[in-house]
């Protein structure tokens, strides 16, 4: 029971300080540029947030993305809920549904490289038909383990770092925690 109640504070504690905007978000400038070029635009395409390493911000900045658009957003763990279900009844009810601010919905998949076979060759059929009124934003650890089909719906951003940009974000981090 302890243990439950521990994983749930810090559950709520992640998402309480998980940053809100990009540029609250701890990440090389090349990164930063180019999600603050779709802010400035206004238009989200659908992404693919993509790094073989947990933990490199990929969430963070789906979540933070379509805050900053002020979209309507569907999160999915795609760890827990990954089968045909999911993407026959659950996404196409949101996506049907009229958005209240006139601008388009979003869904954030995270860990989409969980879903099911079938779940991601009926996903490319959602993306095609709720185009004009819903984007689709995926995080995954394993991009191969996600059909050329459904990559190709998507511009894909690897969060690849080189080892000045990791030097660079540490002392972001550090100098950010002692201000």
């Amino acid at each position: 029971m302890i243990a439950k109640s521990n994983a749930a504070e810090n559950a709520l504690f992640e998402y309480k300080y998980r940053p809100k905007t990009i540029d609250e978000c701890v990440l090389p400038q090349r990164l930063k540029d180019y999600f603050n070029g779709i802010i400035e635009s206004g238009k989200l395409q659908n992404l693919l947030l993509a790094s073989q390493k947990p933990g490199t911000g990929k969430t963070t900045v789906a979540c933070a993305v379509v805050n900053q658009l002020g979209y309507e957003v569907m999160f999915i763990n795609a760890s827990v809920e990954n089968g045909i279900n999911l993407v026959r009844h659950t996404i196409p009810e949101y996506c049907r549904q009229q958005s209240l601010s006139g601008k388009p919905k979003a869904i954030i998949l995270d860990e989409a490289d969980n879903l099911s076979a079938d779940a991601q060759k009926a996903l490319r059929g959602c993306i095609d038909e709720y185009s004009s009124s819903c984007r689709f934003v995926l995080t995954c650890n394993y991009k191969q383990n996600l059909s050329e089909p459904l990559q190709s719906r998507f511009n894909t951003v690897e969060f690849v770092y080189s080892e000045d940009e990791v030097k660079h974000c540490i002392k972001h981090a550090v100098m950010c925690n002692v201000n």
